[in-house]
């Protein structure tokens, strides 16, 4: 949700629909969700393995799971037949510059990073997925539209969390 909220803020200074935003932020990390609910076991051990290296749980997952969150994300966006637009937003981002999704995949790159750095993950020890220079630069925004985008995010994140 932090990520879709953060997504949104960001998508109105860059002139991007931000209901599209929005969606791409909310469903970026589905193939997590597909691998919890269906291999819970194989995900806490995932868990135990990132905690125990250190690591980040995209490559917590390729160790123990020998997929991450991502591939099965996409499979589900296919098989569902999920906009090419949102297919591009879960397959990039992590890595916009290979997906080929244009400004709304830096969007949802630079979301996910801004959320995990403000804490809004809520995951003990978490690290801050690195943002890629090329998604940065694509967004052009300065420092004081940051500053608002964070805590604007903070405040909404906070608001919804209470709705629900």
């Amino acid at each position: 949700m932090a990520t879709a909220v953060c997504a949104q803020l960001l998508a109105r200074h860059v002139h991007v629909n931000p209901e599209y935003a929005f969606t791409c932020g909310l469903l970026h990390d589905i193939g997590r969700l597909v691998i919890v609910t269906r291999f819970p076991e194989h995900y806490a051990a995932t868990i135990a393995y990132r905690v125990a290296h250190d690591c980040y749980m995209l490559e917590a997952e390729r160790a123990v799971l020998g997929i991450d969150h991502v591939i099965a994300g996409h499979a589900l966006a296919v098989h569902w037949h999920f906009s090419e637009i949102l297919q591009h937003a879960i397959v990039g981002h992590h890595e916009p510059e290979k997906s080929g999704g244009g400004l709304l995949v830096s969007l949802v790159h630079v979301a996910n990073s801004i959320v995990h750095a403000l804490d809004l993950a809520n995951v003990e020890d978490d690290l801050v997925p690195p943002i890629s220079l090329p998604a940065w630069n694509n967004l052009d925004l300065n420092e004081e539209i940051y500053q608002h985008v964070f805590r604007e995010t903070v405040l909404q994140f906070e608001q919804l969390s209470q709705v629900l």
